[in-house]
């Protein structure tokens, strides 16, 4: 299988990523009137980014729109498995990839450490 290589590859990850969240009872309630047309190309440009795939373009905080969305545990779980879910959908393996849940496992760390949680545990 391919590893992720350019902006492109990302943004079918992500994609796929977002639909499987969407999908899910557990997560789809956050998207409640977010305008994915123009949240996901911003999803886009931070992974190409953040891999080393896109240019530096990328401005903002990703912080601030989770902020308010009082994550639970559980979310967390649904968000990491929709990843690697959506890089095997894909038909992508490798060291990029392996870096993007590596990072996508820390970006999660940094998120339970600054910002509020529900206090639900996780249903695996």
């Amino acid at each position: 299988m391919p590893d992720l290589a350019t902006y492109e590859d990302v943004a079918a990850v992500v994609r796929t990523q977002y639909d499987l969240l969407l999908a899910s009872p557990q997560t789809a309630p956050h998207f409640s009137g977010v305008d994915l047309e123009h949240h996901l190309p911003r999803v886009y440009t931070f992974w190409a980014f953040t891999l080393g795939l896109g240019d530096a373009s990328y401005r903002g905080s990703v912080f601030e729109p989770h902020a308010r969305l009082k994550l639970a545990e559980a979310d967390y779980t649904v968000w990491q498995a929709a990843l690697k879910t959506a890089l095997e959908q894909n038909g992508f393996s490798g060291p990029v990839c392996d870096s993007m849940i590596a990072k996508a496992r820390m970006m999660e760390f940094i998120f339970k450490s600054k910002l509020p949680t529900s206090g639900e545990p996780a249903e695996v």
